[in-house]
C-alpha cells in the first residue's frame, strides 16, 4: 500500500511538472502572436508583458489565489479613484477565471495568467501616472514616466506578487497623499448626493444680499441644505435673506473659488446650478490630474491655481 502511495505521488508530481511546462509553453506561444485577444479583450500591453514573462522564463506568476482575490478587489474599488472597472476587462477576467476553476487546462491557465498580468499592469500604470497621457493634450507637459525603481519589469512583477498585499504595494508605487484623499472623499460625497437625486436648480434674477426679501431665497436655502452649507433640518421656507444664509452662501463661494462676499449674483447662481453629475466628472478629472503630478511632487512645492488667481506654498 505504501509503495502504491509513493507511485501515485511521483505520478502526480510528474503530471504537475508536465502541466506547468505546458502552461509556460502556452504563455510563450500566446504572447508571440500578433494582436493577442483573450475573451474578447485586446492585450494592450502585449510587448511589455512579453518582457515580463521572458524575465521569468515564461513561468506563470499567478499561483497564489490571495493575490488574485486582492487584484479583483482593487478593480472593484477603482471607482473610488474615479476610474472605471470596465477599462480593466473585469468581466472578461472573471469569465476566464471561472473557466480556470471549472474546466482547467494548460491553455486556460496561460490565458488567465496573461489577463491577470495585463489587468494589474494597466491598473498600476493608471494609478501611478494617470489614464490619459498628459502630453497628448498639451505638448508642453513633460511629466516623468519612469519605470518603477528603474528595474526590469519582471523583477517589479515578482516584487508586487511577493509583497504582503497588492493594495499596499500599489500605495507604495502610487502614493495618494492628503490632497488626493480629499478629492476621493469629495467624489464619494457627490456620488451619494447623485444617488439621492442631486440638488434643485435655483431661479435666475436680480442680485440678492443680506436683508433682502424675495421668494427665491427659499430656493437658495433648499439648494444649500443639500450640500451641507446650511445644516440639515433647518427651515427652508423663509424668504428673508438673513445672516445665516449669508454665511452659508459665503461657504459655498469659498468652495467654488468665488468672491466669498455672501451675495448671490450671476456667478454664484451659475455655480449652484451646475448639475451634480458634472461636479462628479470634475472631481474625476482632478483625481486624474493629481496622478499626473504625483511623481513630480516634492515635500516643498509651489502650486498655482490660475483660474482662481491663487498660489499655494506647500511644505512637508
Amino acid at each position: 500500500m505504501k509503495k502504491m502511495s509513493w507511485a501515485l505521488l511521483i505520478g502526480l508530481l510528474c503530471f504537475g511538472s508536465v502541466a506547468s511546462a505546458q502552461v509556460s509553453s502556452d504563455i510563450e506561444t500566446l504572447l508571440k502572436r500578433e494582436n493577442l485577444v483573450i475573451e474578447g479583450e485586446r492585450i494592450l500591453a502585449q510587448d511589455v508583458i512579453l518582457h515580463v514573462y521572458q524575465d521569468n522564463a515564461f513561468r506563470p506568476y499567478w499561483t497564489d489565489e490571495t493575490n488574485i482575490r486582492e487584484l479583483l478587489q482593487l478593480i472593484d474599488e477603482a471607482p473610488d479613484h474615479g476610474l472605471n472597472p470596465a477599462d480593466y476587462g473585469i468581466e472578461s477576467l472573471r469569465r476566464i477565471l471561472a473557466q480556470r476553476s471549472s474546466d482547467p487546462s494548460a491553455e486556460i491557465e496561460a490565458e488567465a495568467d496573461i489577463m491577470l498580468t495585463e489587468t494589474l499592469l494597466r491598473y498600476g500604470y493608471h494609478r501611478r501616472y494617470g489614464k490619459v497621457k498628459a502630453s497628448s493634450l498639451d505638448s508642453n507637459i513633460n511629466f516623468k514616466r519612469e519605470t518603477f525603481r528603474d528595474q526590469p519589469p519582471g523583477e517589479t512583477m515578482r516584487e508586487i506578487l511577493d509583497a504582503p498585499s497588492l493594495q499596499g504595494f500599489i500605495e507604495l508605487a502610487a502614493p495618494s497623499g492628503p490632497y488626493y484623499r480629499g478629492l476621493q472623499s469629495g467624489l464619494k460625497q457627490y456620488r451619494q448626493l447623485a444617488a439621492q437625486g442631486g440638488w434643485p436648480t435655483v431661479p435666475e434674477g436680480p442680485t440678492l444680499r443680506k436683508g433682502d426679501v424675495d421668494p427665491r431665497v427659499a430656493n437658495f436655502r433648499a439648494r444649500l441644505v443639500v450640500t451641507g452649507d446650511l445644516p440639515d433640518g433647518v427651515s427652508t421656507q423663509s424668504t428673508t435673506f438673513d445672516a445665516s444664509l449669508k454665511e452659508a452662501v459665503a461657504a459655498f463661494q469659498t468652495r467654488h473659488a468665488l468672491d466669498d462676499d455672501g451675495i448671490v449674483g450671476k456667478q454664484t447662481i451659475a455655480a449652484m446650478n451646475v448639475p451634480v453629475e458634472q461636479r462628479i466628472d470634475q472631481l474625476r478629472v482632478s483625481l486624474e490630474r493629481m496622478r499626473w503630478v504625483n511623481q513630480e511632487a516634492a515635500d516643498t512645492l509651489v502650486a498655482v491655481n490660475i483660474a482662481s488667481f491663487r498660489a499655494f506654498f506647500i511644505k512637508n
